[in-house]
């Protein structure tokens, strides 16, 4: 005994074709009117973008469950015996002794021996690409990233359901290489959603943004403990930092020459990734260094004054990077395994 896969309608073909294509059209939607969220607050705009990022992933594990319960009539399988033209077709018996309870597959591009065409064991490893989802929204939510250990666990049984519909159209197959081309993209692609959501939820946004801390936040405690005390005994403690107060503890926010060495370089984006990189360790109760903190009062009180749109300016861009982290993909993106899996991709 072994394993029989049913034997599909012949006319479930249209069904697939409808949910590949509905999953490529929610796609393209999130696509350009993901960024659209944290630009506009039209309540329309929210609800078709929450619409499509609810049905994309549906629509996608629906048009694979699909091709799953098609297998064994990709490339020329079929339900009954009889011919077509010159071409005979396998009766049922045939079938379930066939590999993968399918028939020798001939032809190219076409259906071979009556059944569903050859390109579906193609369009399998290609609904791993839409199930990890464009760059441009990875969660909704911030309960969204939450979910990443069920995405990972999905990655598993959705490559393996992918799999298997590759194995069983393997014989007479002219798009073997181009499918096993479309596997590695498309675990790829899944793989940095599944990250993403990683990096965006309450265990992984600590890693993924703290590093090496500036100033060892294991002796703050300690510190405010010891200055509490202190205090409570009504003596006169003051807390001075080392190294920090001769070079940045009497800046004249006014003098145009001090705030040239402290300005930032380049442009508005630069500037604003840079003050983003320092200051998100805040996002999640981490410590900054005096400097930082000084330098910053120090650019933005002078730009304030000299533009002020300028300043409200890069505070946009800033938040717009924290967005970025939570809701996109830019936790892989920003990183050379990032750029690395995005070639390979």
């Amino acid at each position: 005994m072994g394993f029989n896969p049913p034997v599909p309608q012949r006319d479930s073909n249209w069904e697939i074709r409808v949910a590949v294509l509905l999953s490529l059209v929610f796609q393209v939607v999130l696509i350009f009117a993901g960024p659209l969220r944290k630009r506009s607050s039209s309540a329309f705009i929210r609800f078709v973008i929450w619409s499509c990022y609810l049905l994309a992933d549906w629509v996608a594990d629906l048009a694979l469950g699909l091709l799953l319960n098609n297998m064994g009539n990709i490339g020329g399988g079929g339900g009954g015996s009889g011919s077509i033209g010159d071409m005979a077709i396998p009766s049922t018996a045939a079938l379930r002794h066939a590999p993968c309870g399918g028939a020798a597959i001939s032809g190219s591009f076409g259906t071979g021996g009556g059944g569903s065409p050859i390109i579906f064991a193609f369009w399998a490893p290609f609904l791993l690409l839409h199930l990890g989802g464009p760059d441009t929204i990875t969660a909704y939510s911030l309960a969204d990233n939450e979910l990443w250990l069920r995405h990972l666990i999905g990655l598993l049984f959705e490559l393996s359901a992918a799999a298997v519909v590759f194995l069983c159209s393997l014989q007479g197959n002219p798009m073997i290489a181009t499918t096993a081309l479309m596997f590695i993209a498309g675990i790829i692609k899944y793989g940095e959603r599944t990250y993403s959501l990683y990096s965006g939820s309450t265990a992984g946004f600590p890693v993924s943004i703290l590093g090496e801390p500036e100033v060892r936040s294991t002796n703050i405690p300690k510190l405010m403990q010891a200055y509490s005390s202190r205090v409570r005994a009504g003596l006169v403690v003051d807390i001075i930092t080392i190294g920090d107060r001769e070079a940045y503890g009497h800046v004249d926010y006014g003098d145009g020459a001090a705030l040239s060495r402290l300005e930032y370089e380049g442009a508005d984006e630069v500037r604003a990734y840079d003050l983003f990189v320092k200051f998100r360790s805040l996002f999640v109760n981490g410590v900054i260094s005096t400097k930082n903190q000084r330098v910053s009062e120090a650019f933005y009180l002078e730009l304030g004054r000299r533009d002020p749109m300028k300043a409200f300016h890069i505070l946009e861009l800033e938040l717009n990077y924290t967005y970025d982290m939570l809701y996109t993909k830019m936790p892989v993106l920003s990183t050379t395994a990032g750029y690395v899996l995005r070639f390979v991709g």
